[in-house]
């Protein structure tokens, strides 16, 4: 994170620490576009991100292209327990898809949003299960 601060620093930029993780929701066949409304969506061309990935192929692909204001900064193999994402997650799992066979996509949408809003309308509980301490120390 130190080099990825200084990078930041040279750029003039803002630096934004980022951890993705994929859920394993299943194969998406289609790819869609995303989209957010302003004031939701993060604004990030004027900052440098540190993206947090785990050792996923698709994360390492000779293939992948990461944009010029965008680092990816891969954890320990084997070491989930790394990634706040991994508890965003697990709270998601326990909380809002606990023991459900969802018959569609639409279901599996209809859910997500569900958790979505969960997340969003808990702020404390984020913090709680994804501060971790190599992070904050990193500040």
């Amino acid at each position: 994170m130190r080099k990825a601060r200084r990078a930041a620093a040279r750029r003039g930029r803002r630096l934004r620490i980022m951890f993705a993780d994929e859920a394993r929701f299943g194969r998406m066949n289609r790819p869609r576009p995303c989209w957010a409304p302003n004031g939701i969506r993060p604004e990030v061309a004027c900052q440098l991100i540190l993206l947090v990935v785990d050792g996923a192929g698709n994360h390492c692909s000779a293939k992948l292209e990461v944009p010029a204001n965008m680092i990816l900064q891969p954890l320990p193999p084997y070491s989930p327990e790394l990634n706040p994402q991994e508890n965003i997650w697990d709270e998601i799992r326990e909380k809002i898809f606990k023991n459900y066979a969802l018959k569609s996509m639409d279901e599996v949408n209809d859910k997500l949003v569900e958790a979505a809003l969960y997340i969003e309308r808990n702020p404390r509980l984020v913090k709680s299960i994804t501060s971790f301490p190599y992070i904050a120390k990193s500040f």
